[in-house]
């Protein structure tokens, strides 16, 4: 069993009090003992000394002897009782016995002298005392002496006990301290000079391996350092440079181009559509389609161009060092080259999905000569190639950048307009061709324009729904002609459906459903009075929040029309799917039937299609009675064009007896 160092060491702190008290105890002892023996010793001498003087100095005459006796005896007496008090007590016997003797002749002798005094008593008197005299003095001087060597005996004994007592507790104390000092203190030490050895043996003779160390710390920083300036500059999902970077790679080049009197081209593209297939099969596809999009450009780059991802699905690529005159056409070539991989389809998780890109080309310094002037540019031209179509490019030209401007003029405009309430709502009838009588109307929307007069939709909304002004701009349609179908509403028995035009845009908005809800509360108007007109584009690119809202206003009892269907991309298939109620007709197809070079066989197969599925007809842009008589041969009954009316605004519609006048 193993006892540790405290429990030891407190062990041996008692064992050294004790033996410590036991030595001053024992010093204490011998001190009293000696001091006891050398005053007795000091008592013995001192009797054989008045022994010796009294036993020789004894004289007597006839005259003073008996008043020399008294004095006499009773100065044996008190050395006698010194001598007893040194003598052990069962040796008194003999001593007292003599002494009690002497006083008895002593006394004898004094009554015989009394009787006669001669010198004969006198002289035996004396005789007879100094023999009972010495006998005591004698017996008292031996037993002094015999008492003074066994007291000087006791005393060796004592102090050779205390002695070897003294020096068993000295040696215990000795050889506790050793075992503590060897067992625990030297370890101890040893163990700390062999840490300071070790220590002073690294520092002295393993210098390389702290500088080792160091060199590896200072490569870890410069590494962390490294990573943190590449995340910064580059984007993460594609590891391409990003925006930041590729401004300034763009300012570095463009510098050098005055040196070398050369010029670079910016080349600037999107994937067309690719909120489509986010929205369709998710972020993940759409991320890993990203990544495999720049994969496949970076295989066309050059080593000294650079690509890079600036946001979402746009890229751009910086072609360097041309010369001047033609950089146009490598541009151009490089352009071509791009569009051309990309027509190859991308697998994306068993996904076939062919991708096509709109690109916008600036060149310097013909198009800008600084990063910011070249950026804007370039964006401009690829929002030019977008509005041409997909899978397209366009060059940058200043008309652009006069565009660009009239743009941001036209949405500080209408900004304008909608605080200042210069939009007016028209409405187009629609009128059933058997009857005659208008069974809905259209609400359309003309800006009062100070300067340019009064403009129709197209001279605005395209530029709001840019501008993403199109939801605040919607929102007071929506609002407006609310407020009137309440005034309509109250006034009229029958009130023909209106319908409002509404885009994808305000369909996405989270609290559409809820504002147009609170409008109907406020205005006190029925939802089936009502029904929303949107293009068949919103389900091209329609997300599950677009659906969401359209079934929620539908389950309010809203209704909703395909607006200019059949003009899209999308088959005619999936029409039994989408939550619709009425399908109106694109002119585009009302065209065809005054126009006998044109088939009207897409415009019968929508007319068959909307009457299998149980759906409404309207058709739009009718200016014609052969087109109308048309229309009723093919059970197309609802017409809404210039051959009934143009859109007029609400002051000029009233209601008799007959139903909607128009004035």
């Amino acid at each position: 069993m193993r006892i540790s160092a405290r429990v030891l060491g407190a062990a041996l702190l008692v064992i050294t009090v004790l033996a410590i008290t036991t030595l001053l105890v024992m010093a204490v002892f011998m001190m009293t003992r000696t001091a006891d023996f050398q005053e007795k010793s000091k008592a013995i001498n001192d009797v054989s000394i008045k022994v010796s003087s009294i036993s020789t100095s004894i004289g007597m005459t006839n005259t003073t002897a008996t008043n020399y006796y008294p004095r006499l005896f009773e100065g044996a007496n008190k050395i006698i009782a010194q001598s007893l008090e040194l003598t052990a007590e069962h040796e008194l016997t003999n001593l007292s016995r003599l002494l009690l003797s002497t006083q008895s002749n002593l006394v004898t002798l004094e009554a015989a002298f009394s009787s006669d005094p001669s010198s004969i008593y006198f002289t035996n008197l004396r005789a007879q005392i100094i023999l009972q005299l010495s006998r005591i003095f004698e017996e008292a001087n031996r037993q002094a002496n015999k008492n003074y060597l066994q007291q000087n005996a006791l005393l060796k004994r004592d102090l050779t006990i205390l002695s070897s007592i003294g020096v068993a507790l000295l040696s215990i104390l000795l050889v506790a301290f050793l075992i503590y000092f060897k067992g625990f203190l030297l370890p101890i030490i040893n163990a700390q000079a062999s840490l300071r050895h070790k220590k002073y043996k690294e520092l002295s003779t393993n210098k390389q391996l702290v500088v080792t160390e160091l060199e590896l710390l200072f490569h870890t920083i410069q590494l962390s350092q490294k990573q943190l300036i590449y995340d910064a500059t580059h984007d993460e999902l594609t590891q391409l440079s990003n925006r930041a970077e590729f401004k300034q790679l763009l300012s570095n080049e463009l510098r050098l181009n005055q040196t070398r009197k050369t010029c670079s081209a910016v080349i600037y593209l999107d994937i067309d559509d690719f909120k489509n297939i986010n929205d369709s099969l998710g972020h993940v596809i759409g991320d890993k389609l990203l990544l495999a999009f720049s994969r496949r450009l970076s295989r066309l780059i050059n080593g000294t161009d650079c690509l890079a991802r600036i946001g979402g699905d746009e890229f751009t690529l910086l072609l360097t060092n041309l010369k001047l005159g033609f950089a146009e056409d490598i541009a151009l070539k490089k352009v071509l080259e791009i569009l051309r991989a990309l027509k190859e389809p991308f697998n994306i998780e068993s996904h076939p999905l062919s991708v096509s890109s709109s690109v916008g080309i600036a060149i310097t310094p013909v198009h800008g000569n600084d990063g910011d002037t070249l950026m804007r540019n370039v964006d401009a031209a690829l929002y030019d190639a977008k509005s041409k179509g997909k899978a397209t490019y366009a060059f940058y030209t200043s008309e652009l950048t006069e565009n660009a401007e009239n743009l941001l003029k036209t949405e500080h405009e209408i900004k304008d307009a909608i605080r200042n309430d210069q939009f007016v709502m028209f409405y187009q009838p629609q009128v059933d061709a058997r009857t005659e009588k208008v069974v809905g109307m259209e609400a359309l929307i003309r800006w009062e324009h100070p300067k340019r007069g009064l403009l129709p939709p197209p001279e605005f909304i395209p530029i709001a729904e840019k501008s993403f002004l199109i939801q605040e701009l919607g929102m007071w349609i929506i609002n407006n002609v609310f407020q009137q179908v309440a005034i309509w509403q109250e006034n009229w028995k029958r009130l023909p459906k209106i319908s409002i035009n509404i885009s994808t845009f305000q369909l996405e908005q989270v609290d559409f459903v809820e504002q147009v809800q609170n409008l109907i509360t406020k205005y006190d108007i029925r939802a089936s009075n009502i029904c929303f007109e949107i293009t068949e584009s919103t389900f091209l690119n329609y997300s599950k929040r677009t659906l969401d809202s359209i079934n929620n206003l539908r389950a309010l009892d809203f209704e909703f029309a395909i607006d200019d269907f059949g003009t899209g991309y999308s088959c005619l298939s999936y029409i039994n799917r989408l939550p619709i109620d009425i399908i109106k007709i694109d002119k585009e197809f009302i065209d065809s039937i005054a126009q006998p070079s044109l088939s009207t066989s897409p415009l019968e197969a929508i007319i068959i299609l909307a009457a299998g599925l149980g759906l409404k007809l309207v058709a739009e842009g009718v200016e014609d009675e052969h087109q109308v008589e048309y229309l009723k041969q093919k059970k197309c009954y609802v017409i809404q064009g210039y051959y009934y009316s143009k859109p007029i605004p609400a002051t000029m519609i009233t209601v008799n007896s007959n139903g909607v006048m128009l004035q």
